[in-house]
């Protein structure tokens, strides 16, 4: 009776070897079939990594925008507060406006600093999108001959202890394959939603307080020269009285901690637990998916 069950185990494990060693061959056949290039298209993310890419490249911008903005009125207050212009300027103000303008000159750097990390977060993000999108048909195949090497062992009767790594190199390719294809593009497209959704309304109301800023203080007229754009709004800071000077440190400050928990929210938060919650779906998917065709694995 052992035998005969033994028989029917192993004639089950080489019929499900069998099916599935098909199945691979006819997928690698379609991922390099020129004929059936349409096929392969359904299965492809272009789209979706494109609409990632004008999102990121669109925040980026925004992003290099306001750090321009507070590195050009950065540079004005301490070119104002400086050399000539300072000695003069410094005298007419007294300590408060002073001190006003001091806090208002602090809270630009860490502006500027906030304005240049969500930059080079959102290039980091884009870059890790191109390399996902590149490396991900290729880890596909190399899944797929893993997979089709580990069921050629179980067909021809190859040592458990053999099968094992192929195995688990199967399952990990597969895993790392789903989370570039799969969790990573889609945990961004919906960051993207959600950020539009739910702090869209906040992210412009903060971006247009910096630019009324930016257009009250920062004078143009020099042209592309600091000093004699400094000089022109050395008038204009003094008519602004200690209050005035002091409401805008106020809305600088805003902006400040509004703009850092918009980046710490948008960039950090919401895509790492959107692709967490995505990988850890893709660990059951693989591992069920593994399963399916490992009797042994699953009735453990």
């Amino acid at each position: 009776m052992s035998n005969l069950n033994t028989v029917k185990a192993t004639s089950t494990v080489n019929r499900t070897a069998l099916v599935a060693s098909i199945f691979l061959v006819i997928a690698l056949w379609l991922l390099h079939s020129q004929q059936l290039s349409g096929v392969t298209q359904w299965f492809s993310q272009e789209q979706l990594y494109q609409q990632n890419q004008q999102y990121l490249e669109h925040t980026r911008a925004q992003a290099q925008q306001d750090f321009s903005r507070l590195a050009a009125l950065t540079g004005l207050l301490e070119v104002a507060q400086s050399s000539q212009i300072g000695v003069s300027f410094i005298a007419d103000f007294n300590v408060d406006v002073g001190n006003a303008l001091a806090a208002l000159t602090r809270l630009l750097e860490r502006g500027s600093e906030v304005a240049m990390a969500s930059a080079a977060t959102l290039m980091v993000l884009s870059l890790v999108s191109d390399t996902a999108d590149a490396i991900s048909p290729a880890i596909l195949q190399v899944t797929l001959i893993v997979a089709l090497v580990w069921q050629l062992m179980r067909l021809f009767g190859g040592a458990e202890q053999h099968q094992i790594p192929v195995r688990e190199a199967t399952g990990l390719l597969f895993s790392v394959y789903l989370v570039l294809h799969l969790a990573l593009p889609y945990s961004l497209h919906l960051a993207q939603g959600i950020s539009h959704n739910v702090s869209a309304d906040l992210r412009q109301t903060n971006r247009q307080s910096l630019s009324d800023m930016h257009l009250q203080l920062f004078d143009k007229s020099g042209g592309k020269d600091l000093k004699h754009s400094a000089e022109n709004s050395v008038d204009k800071l003094k008519k602004l009285s200690s209050d005035h000077i002091n409401h805008k440190v106020s809305n600088l400050s805003s902006y400040v901690i509004n703009t850092l928990t918009l980046a710490l929210f948008d960039l950090v938060l919401l895509p790492g637990v959107l692709l967490f919650m995505l990988y850890r779906a893709v660990l059951l998917l693989s591992r069920h998916t593994v399963s399916l065709v490992d009797d042994k694995a699953s009735s453990r």
